[in-house]
C-alpha cells in the first residue's frame, strides 16, 4: 500500500462515504469533491475532479505514434499529462488498451525518481527546499493517482478482454453445435435416402427376378392393370407372352 500523501485529511472507506461527508461539510466548508488517494482511502477536495476520459474516443494515429516513441518521449508525455499539460490527444492515447503497460511502467519510474529526490533533500529546512518539497509532493501525489488510474484501467482492459474472448468462444462453440447438428441431420437425410435407394433398387431386382423366372403371368397382371386403370400397355411389354 503505497502511503498517504495527505495523512491530515479525513479518510473514507468508499466514495458513497466521501460523498455523505461532503454533503455534511457542504454549509460550513463548501462544495467538496471525492477522490480516490493513491493509499487506496478516498478523501475530500476543493477542486473539481477531471471529467473521465473515454479511451476508445483515441485517435488511433496518436495511439500508434506513442506505441512507437522512445521512452524518453513517452516519459515526457507521461510527465505533462501528470502536471496538467498534455494535449487532449496525447491524454487519451496514453489510457487506450494498447498504451496501459509501458504507462504504468514509466509512473513507476517516475514515481521512484519523485521519491529519490525528496529522500536525498529531506535534511535541508530552507524555506526554498520547503517550497520545493510541497510542490514535489503534489507532483508525486499526481503520478501516483495516475498510477491508481492506469491500475484501474487495466483491470477494466483485462475483464473486458475476457469477457470478449469467453463471448467469442460461445459464439465459436455455438457456430460449432449447430454445424454438428447440421452435419447430423445431412448425414441422417443421406442416410436415409441411400435406404429408400436401396429399397428401391432391390424392388427392381426383385420385379426382374419374377419377370425372368415368371414372364407370362407379369404380362398377364401387367396387362389387367392397364386396363383397369384405362392406359395403354407399355410397348417394351407389348410382345411379352401372356397366359390365359
Amino acid at each position: 500500500m503505497t502511503d498517504c500523501p495527505t495523512p491530515d485529511k479525513h479518510r473514507y472507506a468508499t466514495r458513497e462515504g466521501a460523498q455523505s461527508g461532503a454533503r455534511r461539510s457542504l454549509i460550513a466548508v463548501g462544495t467538496l469533491y471525492p477522490y480516490a488517494c493513491p493509499c487506496t482511502w478516498w478523501h475530500l477536495t476543493k477542486h473539481r475532479p477531471e471529467e473521465p476520459l473515454n479511451p476508445t474516443d483515441a485517435d488511433p494515429l496518436r495511439v500508434q505514434y506513442l506505441q512507437t516513441v522512445p521512452d524518453i518521449t513517452f516519459r515526457t508525455t507521461v510527465v505533462e499529462d501528470a502536471t496538467g499539460k498534455a494535449p487532449a490527444t496525447d491524454r487519451l492515447a496514453l489510457r487506450h488498451p494498447a498504451n496501459l503497460k509501458r504507462w504504468h511502467k514509466i509512473l513507476g519510474q517516475l514515481i521512484h525518481d519523485a521519491e529519490q529526490q525528496l529522500a536525498d533533500r529531506a535534511d535541508t529546512t530552507s524555506l526554498a527546499a520547503h517550497d520545493w518539497r510541497r510542490r514535489h509532493l503534489g507532483y508525486r501525489t499526481s503520478l501516483q493517482t495516475r498510477r491508481t488510474e492506469c491500475q484501474q484501467l487495466r483491470a477494466e482492459a483485462h475483464i473486458s478482454a475476457t469477457a470478449q474472448a469467453e463471448r467469442e468462444a460461445a459464439h465459436l462453440d455455438k457456430a460449432r453445435q449447430t454445424e454438428l447438428c447440421r452435419a447430423e441431420r445431412e448425414a441422417a437425410r443421406l442416410n436415409k435416402a441411400s435406404q429408400k435407394e436401396l429399397r428401391r433398387l432391390a424392388g427392381d431386382a426383385a420385379i426382374k427376378r419374377l419377370m425372368a423366372d415368371h414372364p407370362d403371368t407379369w404380362a398377364r397382371y401387367l396387362t389387367e392393370e392397364c386396363d383397369r386403370i384405362g392406359v395403354d400397355l407399355p410397348a417394351r411389354y407389348r410382345d411379352l407372352p401372356q397366359t390365359a
